[in-house]
């Protein structure tokens, strides 16, 4: 007999308890007692995104909300109301059986027709060779998982399994939806209240279009085969519920033959690509200027702050598409019915991702930043746009500081480049110099805890705490070409390359503070 183990009732979820103790739990104890609960006990984006998606979705199906007036009802309540979540769970808890003795349909997976068999640890690394995630062994001594272990990989799998041909397979799978682009999940003092903050209504175009026939892909008799429009091989969910627990690969568990270990998969293509006009809620999208939208890609060269004025932007100043958790706590904020908000201490926004090696293969590497969310900034648009301009300036200076370093680096490489005729050294080399001194990551790092005091301070003298602000720039500014100079050397060429770069800094300097806002 299949062993059995369902993931409603057997403990597979890592969370923190209030005491901050690690525990593992079932998807009906993590939702009962989520007001009981820090949050996950993870920081991988490759368990965080999918478990928050996986209950997101639960939740959706059977709370709604269906308004902000329901959702602050929800809020109110403290918790999850027991006997709805029981009635649904126990409904389709045959459907969250990660084995069993269904030979066709098992949670997240269906039995593939022609597959290749491959390592579990490859359904989500991809290719050989590529970093091993979800285990401390290296992938030649890799011995299988324990159940626990297998969900989170069957789920990380749909989420974030990179795309390509696989071994031994004429099959060629679809780069799953979260893949190489931030996600943003907002998070607060309990588990419950991160599910909260991270639900908006649905159904809401707002949010995404959601169809009569929008459901989770374990309602699903096929979720492969459920009339979904297609065009040119590109397919759109049914709705919001269908996006959530979206079956991007055909994937079916080999069950542990000692009863213990999980060691291979069978796997092939699932779901076509999903259609590009398709928007992610937890994505934040740039407005393209000819059509289109962009995300932003995993960097672990920009900090999260850095985007700060663009993800709280108001939707009336651009077209741009935040994402829908901070879009939906604005409008909480906006009609907070009796104030129920008003004791809502500072969450903290998440941003995270997974990429791969130049957007194709084996993931490379994983990222995840927070930063604590000046809410404020959210219903005040005045502190919006003096966020703004300090931000816009920013990088104004980065720009300029960066510019100069950049004349120093060109000039040190050759020092008849600033003359008629001279020689100008190869672009990349000067990159790379400029590279290897590191002191724009220092400008940025340099500026990062001015930032918090920056924003803690603006809403209480807006005009004074600019000027400082201005004057904080200028001041990292000069620190960080000076680092550069030192760097460079106190030879006869660094030092006539660092008095023409030193020149071009201080005259960009004063183009950009010409308005009178000096320190």
């Amino acid at each position: 007999m299949t062993p059995s183990f369902n993931l409603i009732v057997e403990p597979w979820i890592p969370c923190t308890d209030q005491d901050g103790r690690p525990v593992e739990l079932g998807l009906r104890d993590v939702l009962l007692r989520a007001h009981e609960l820090r949050g996950l006990a993870t920081s991988s984006p490759m368990i965080v995104i999918p478990v928050l998606r996986l209950l997101l979705c639960i939740l959706h199906r059977v709370f709604g909300p269906h308004d902000e007036q329901e959702w602050f009802h929800l809020w109110q309540q403290g918790q999850w109301d027991e006997h709805l979540l029981n009635a649904y769970l126990d409904e389709w808890r045959h459907r969250f059986e990660l084995f069993g003795d269904d030979e066709e349909r098992r949670f997240y997976q269906m039995k593939p027709q022609s597959a290749s068999r491959a390592e579990l640890i490859h359904a989500v690394v991809g290719k050989d060779g590529g970093p091993t995630l979800f285990s401390h062994e290296t992938n030649s001594d890799f011995r299988g998982v324990h159940a626990a272990e297998a969900a989170r990989i069957v789920l990380a799998a749909q989420c974030f399994r990179a795309g390509g041909r696989t071994k031994g397979s004429a099959s060629y799978l679809v780069a799953a939806p979260c893949l190489n682009r931030m996600l943003y999940y907002l998070s607060g003092r309990t588990f419950f209240e991160t599910l909260m903050l991270n639900l908006p209504a649905y159904p809401d175009p707002s949010t995404m279009h959601s169809t009569a026939d929008d459901r989770p892909s374990w309602e699903m008799e096929d979720p492969y085969r459920v009339g979904r429009r297609e065009l040119k091989g590109e397919v759109e969910p049914l709705g919001y519920l269908d996006y959530l627990s979206w079956q991007s690969l055909s994937m079916w568990l080999e069950p542990p033959a000692d009863g213990h270990l999980v060691r291979e998969c069978s796997q092939e293509k699932g779901l076509p690509k999903l259609a590009s006009h398709v928007l992610d809620p937890m994505v934040h999208y740039r407005a393209q200027k000819k059509a289109g939208y962009s995300s932003r890609v995993p960097n672990s060269e920009r900090a999260l702050w850095r985007d700060s004025s663009t993800l709280l932007q108001p939707d009336s100043r651009s077209q741009d598409r935040v994402p829908r958790c901070l879009s939906w706590l604005r409008r909480l904020l906006e009609v907070d019915y009796d104030g129920v908000l008003d004791d809502l201490p500072r969450p903290t926004l998440h941003a995270v991702g997974a990429k791969t090696k130049d957007g194709g293969g084996a993931i490379s590497f994983e990222l995840e930043e927070h930063m604590p969310l000046p809410t404020v900034y959210l219903a005040d648009e005045n502190l919006f746009t003096d966020l703004q301009l300090a931000m816009n300036k920013t990088e104004d200076v980065a720009r300029t500081t960066r510019g100069a370093v950049s004349r120093l680096a060109e000039l040190v490489l050759s020092t008849s480049a600033d003359q008629q005729g001279g020689r100008s050294p190869d672009r990349g080399d000067v990159r790379n110099l400029v590279e290897h001194w590191g002191v724009m990551r220092e400008y940025w790092g340099s500026l990062e805890p001015f930032f918090w005091e920056f924003v803690s301070a603006l809403p209480h003298d807006p005009d004074a705490v600019l000027d400082w602000w201005m004057g904080v720039l200028k001041q990292i500014a000069e620190a960080t070409f000076q680092r550069a100079e030192t760097l460079a050397g106190t030879d006869a060429r660094a030092l006539k390359a660092a008095v023409v770069g030193r020149q071009q800094l201080n005259a960009g300097l004063k183009k950009l503070f010409k308005s009178g806002q000096e320190a």
